[in-house]
């Protein structure tokens, strides 16, 4: 290199740096954008979910007998049709209610920063598959998680936390368990605990271990398959001691494995695969677009295949070759990808239990996978020849047709009034039902206004699908919580059992729709 040559390169390298420094804020500076216009747009909504308020009542924390109750107890002491065991939930609800007390936007704060953390999450969780380094496969993982209009079925319902909680612990376990120095451990704990505390959060956590076995399986630098799967095997059994600990805990306080509450006798319904299908459909195809729904459905499978196909097509040969390894990267982030989207699917199919707001954990699975198609079309470029750029730029025709159709609904750019409606129909609700509390006697009947419940969706197009406001077991959480000094029983029908002295029955007129 001549003088000139020299004087250029070190010229250049302060500049590459700064721009390298640059690069790597900016997903950083995405997120927290993100994250501070997502809380502007709930601060100002109510304590929305059927669940929010008997979370709060039952979850509060004020002596060491309710901090043991947190793990030995039932989720919500009974209050729902359902048995779960979700202590690190009630923790996050007591810390909210030690904080905030029934400041509902406190609540939202809570979610929002959570929804911020998990977006950091997938984006670490991504650039460790797909190699390191900043890249644009990381990047339009994080941008699809951050945009997708799903979690706006999730982030302004503080009884919906589990879904973000689940998934932050899972992608942080994930992202620890391939750090090299844990990936090598003999008995990687950290990762296990952290994995442990996702199932914690949900039930759902109970089966991403298996996500984390095949990522180590991929990701190994052991050469022969007999190391390879003895290092899987030491890390199935330390994962499989710790979700066995969470499990005894959860007999201890369920009497049994628990879960939703038994089918009526004679379901005829739809089968647990057939629930699955369903799930995975609506990930394809998350808005309800009646005359569309094919379409977006098929768009989506092709997309799955576009990905297959470019992991599936000869590419660099030599590790001497320049995008080897990012390459075998790319294919096994598809590889982990898909078993993460498939397990959950199949996971809820089995539970006969479908609702719109469980696509947040899938979701992510789903963006890891885009984050993977994307480098895999960036790396079939640079082969540089006309082929490999004709499919890349096919390919990636496919992958931005998808994204566009997948993202033009977000909540960040489109507005969804289901909610501030919700919050307006709750706050009413409330408001009346306190006038009439306060002006009744101890002992003397209640009637209270009819009740909103939940704000329906139009048929078709872009709307939020899961807008629950209040129940009776709602109702009766904030009574308790609002008015301690009272004796309130919030019933739909008369009372069958005698009331207690100063015992006042509320009334409620269910269900109320609008």
């Amino acid at each position: 290199m001549n003088e000139t040559s020299t004087t250029q390169a070190a010229a250049r390298t302060p500049t590459q740096g700064r721009v390298g420094r640059c690069l790597r804020l900016l997903p950083l500076g995405v997120i927290l954008a993100v994250t501070v216009l997502v809380f502007c747009k709930i601060r100002d909504l109510g304590m929305m979910g059927y669940d929010s308020y008997p979370l709060i009542l039952t979850a509060r924390i004020d002596g060491l007998a309710d901090l043991f109750g947190t793990f030995t107890e039932q989720m919500m002491d009974g209050r729902y049709h359902g048995e779960y065991y979700r202590p690190l939930l009630n923790l996050s609800f007591a810390a909210d209610h030690w904080f905030f007390g029934l400041d509902a936007w406190g609540y939202q704060m809570t979610g929002a920063l959570l929804f911020g953390l998990t977006a950091l999450a997938v984006w670490l969780l991504s650039r460790r598959l797909l190699g390191g380094g900043v890249g644009w496969g990381s990047m339009a993982a994080l941008l699809f998680f951050l945009l997708h209009d799903s979690h706006f079925e999730v982030v302004p319902v503080p009884a919906r936390r589990p879904e973000i909680l689940c998934a932050l612990f899972a992608c942080i376990a994930l992202w620890t368990q391939l750090t090299p120095r844990w990936l090598e451990k003999r008995w990687p704990i950290i990762p296990a605990v952290l994995m442990a505390l996702a199932a914690a959060s949900k039930e759902t956590g109970y089966v991403l271990p298996a996500i984390a076995c095949l990522a180590v399986y991929l990701y190994s630098q052991k050469s022969d398959l007999a190391s390879r799967l003895w290092q899987v095997a030491r890390v199935a059994l330390i994962h499989s001691l710790l979700i066995g600990t969470l499990l005894g805990l959860r007999f201890a306080a369920l009497g049994g494995l628990g879960g939703p509450a038994p089918l009526p006798q004679g379901y005829d319904g739809p089968g647990s695969l057939e629930l699955s299908g369903t799930l995975l459909t609506r990930l394809l195809a998350p808005q309800n677009f009646m005359d569309s729904k094919v379409m977006l459905g098929t768009l989506g499978f092709t997309m799955i295949l576009t990905v297959i196909l470019l992991g599936a097509l000869p590419g660099r040969q030599s590790p001497r070759e320049p995008g080897f390894y990012s390459q075998r990267c790319a294919c096994k982030t598809a590889l982990v990808s898909l078993a993460w989207m498939a397990l959950v699917g199949l996971l809820y199919g089995v539970s006969r239990s479908i609702e719109q707001w469980y696509l947040f954990i899938p979701v992510v699975g789903m963006s890891l996978f885009l984050g993977a198609g994307v480098r895999l079309v960036l790396e079939r470029w640079r082969r540089g020849d006309g082929l490999s750029r004709g499919i890349a730029i096919a390919c990636g025709l496919v992958l931005m047709s998808f994204c566009f159709f997948q993202l033009r609904y977000s909540p960040l750019y489109h507005s969804y009034p289901e909610w501030i409606l919700a919050t307006e129909a709750s706050e009413d609700f409330l408001d009346r039902l306190a006038e009439r509390i306060e002006a009744t006697e101890p002992g003397a009947p209640i009637k209270a206004p009819p009740l909103p419940m939940w704000y329906p969706p139009g048929d078709e197009g872009p709307a939020i699908r899961g807008a629950a406001i209040l129940d009776v077991y709602s109702v009766q959480a904030w009574a308790e919580l609002s008015y301690p000094e009272r004796k309130l029983r919030v019933l739909v029908r008369p009372p069958q059992t005698p009331l207690g002295p100063q015992e006042s029955a509320i009334q409620v007129l269910r269900p109320r729709q609008f």
